[in-house]
C-alpha cells in the first residue's frame, strides 16, 4: 500500500512538474494552496509533523530546513528556485530562443505499446521528453528536463539521452545538470556543437532536473 513517505514524495514530484511545465507554457502564476488537506496522504503541502510542531509549541520552527518537518514538495521547490534564480536579470531585454533539434537514445524504452503498425507505434520515452527553457539573463539559461511519464506513481529509473539544442554557443558554454530531489549535480557530458548548437549527453528521470547553460 501507499506509505506516508511515498505519498509525500509523489506530491513533491507532482509539484515540480506543475511548476516547470505550466510556467514555461505561459501561465503567469501557479499556486498550490492546500496547506492542510487530509494530512500527508492528502493534498497538504506541509507535513503533519510540521503542523503538530506548531500546535505543540506555538512557534514556527527556528530552522525550516529540518527534513523531518519539511515536506518534499517544499524542499524540492526551494532547491529548484535557488539554483534557477542565480544571476537572474529582472530587466532582461535581450531575448534568445532555444530550439530542440534532436532527442536520441539507445534503449527505445516506451510508455505504452502500439499495435505494431506505422499508424499506431509505441509511445517512446524520447517522444515525451520535456525540455522547458527559462532565460535567466542574456547569457544564461535554466532548462527543466524530464520524461513526461503517464503514471506518476511509477518512478522512472535514470535514462540516458543525447540532446542537441540550437541557440547555444558550445564554444563558450559551461554546463551543469542539477537534481532538486537530491539537491546535487548529476553528470552531464558535452559531445560537440558549434557557435549555435550544442549536443549533450544527460541522464533524465520523471522528475524535472535543471540543465544550466552559462555562456557568460
Amino acid at each position: 500500500g501507499l506509505t506516508r513517505q511515498r505519498a509525500l514524495d509523489l506530491k513533491g514530484k507532482a509539484a515540480l512538474r506543475f511548476y516547470c511545465f505550466m510556467l514555461n507554457k505561459g501561465v503567469e502564476n501557479v499556486t498550490l494552496y492546500a496547506v492542510n488537506h487530509h494530512g500527508d496522504f492528502g493534498l497538504s503541502l506541509v507535513t503533519e509533523a510540521f503542523l503538530q510542531h506548531i500546535e505543540e509549541t506555538g512557534d514556527y520552527p527556528a530552522e525550516d530546513r529540518i527534513e523531518s518537518l519539511t515536506s518534499p514538495a517544499l524542499r524540492y521547490t526551494r532547491s529548484l528556485t535557488r539554483v534557477m534564480r542565480r544571476g537572474f536579470d529582472p530587466k532582461l531585454t535581450t531575448l534568445r530562443a532555444i530550439k530542440v533539434l534532436s532527442i536520441e537514445d539507445s534503449h527505445d524504452h516506451f510508455q505504452f505499446e502500439g499495435d505494431g503498425t506505422q499508424a499506431n507505434p509505441n509511445l517512446l520515452n524520447r517522444d515525451v521528453v520535456a525540455i522547458l527553457p527559462y532565460q535567466v539573463h542574456a547569457d544564461r539559461f535554466a532548462i527543466a528536463c524530464y520524461v513526461m511519464t503517464r503514471d506518476l506513481t511509477r518512478d522512472l529509473p535514470p535514462e540516458a539521452y543525447r540532446i542537441t539544442l540550437a541557440g547555444v554557443d558550445q564554444t563558450r558554454a559551461r554546463v551543469r545538470l542539477f537534481d532538486p530531489v537530491s539537491d546535487t549535480d548529476v553528470p552531464v557530458g558535452v559531445h560537440g556543437g558549434d557557435a549555435d548548437t550544442i549536443t549533450l549527453e544527460l541522464s533524465l528521470i520523471d522528475t524535472p532536473r535543471l540543465l544550466i547553460i552559462d555562456e557568460s
